[in-house]
């Protein structure tokens, strides 16, 4: 029985109207920028872009990540070789696991060291 209570309570948050959120990133610059809570993918990365280009008038802003009815989050990891890069990663998820998720996978990384949360968890919930 609880089984069907936890699968109903799954299909009826589909039913609500689904909630969409995306980060851009700036390569050249590292400049994050992100969305919740719109109410299509296109317009949560509409918006990421938007907002990333606000500091980056040439252009060169890129969505990294979205999700759907989730939650996201971002790490990055500074590179053994060649030394001073940085590698992100954004990951969406359930609501409290993002950061955690982003963190092992920047850490699963043997090229990288000083993995940290760079985006702190944000949700988009119906």
């Amino acid at each position: 029985r609880s089984t069907q209570s936890r699968s109903s309570a799954a299909s009826d948050v589909y039913k609500r109207q689904s909630k969409y959120g995306a980060v851009a990133v700036n390569p050249d610059t590292g400049y994050v920028s992100g969305v919740l809570n719109q109410d299509s993918l296109s317009k949560a990365k509409e918006t990421a872009l938007a907002e990333c280009r606000k500091r980056d008038s040439q252009g060169s802003c890129k969505i990294v990540s979205w999700v759907r009815n989730g939650c996201i989050a971002g790490a990055e990891g500074k590179a053994i070789n060649p030394p001073g890069h940085w590698r992100s990663f954004y990951m969406g998820t359930e609501k409290g696991l993002a950061e955690a998720v982003a963190l092992a996978k920047c850490k699963a990384d043997s090229s990288l060291s000083n993995c940290r949360i760079i985006l702190p968890e944000g949700c988009s919930l119906p």
